[in-house]
């Protein structure tokens, strides 16, 4: 039960703490956009006029994996770091979107 968080360091969230994320580029799949932002930076320039969306996407990782592999900071400018935290024990405070999950008792791991 456990998830990675990093604490944001940017304009949106600053200081909070969050899950991996980025902007999706025009017309790619929530899918391609998750696994494409967990692994590599976004060069794409912000547009003037921004419209914000949270969608959270849910990855399983075997527990084996979790205890062998320690997050890496590819993007210090933009976090300070990751960590994997108990759900029940988050580090606060929470980025917006993920404080209201939290809650409104949602829970990532079902059954």
């Amino acid at each position: 039960r456990l998830i990675l968080l990093g604490r944001c360091r940017s304009a949106v969230g600053n200081a909070t703490f969050t899950f991996l994320g980025g902007h999706l580029e025009f017309e790619s799949s929530n899918h391609n956009s998750s696994g494409m932002e967990s692994f590599e930076e976004c060069a794409a320039r912000e547009p003037k006029k921004c419209h914000y969306v949270t969608i959270f996407m849910r990855v399983m990782v075997d527990v084996d994996v979790v205890k062998e592999q320690v997050p890496q900071n590819l993007e210090p400018t933009k976090c300070d770091g990751w960590d994997w935290y108990e759900w029940d024990h988050l580090s606060h405070p929470l980025f917006g979107p993920l404080e209201k999950m939290v809650k409104g008792a949602f829970d990532p791991f079902p059954i």
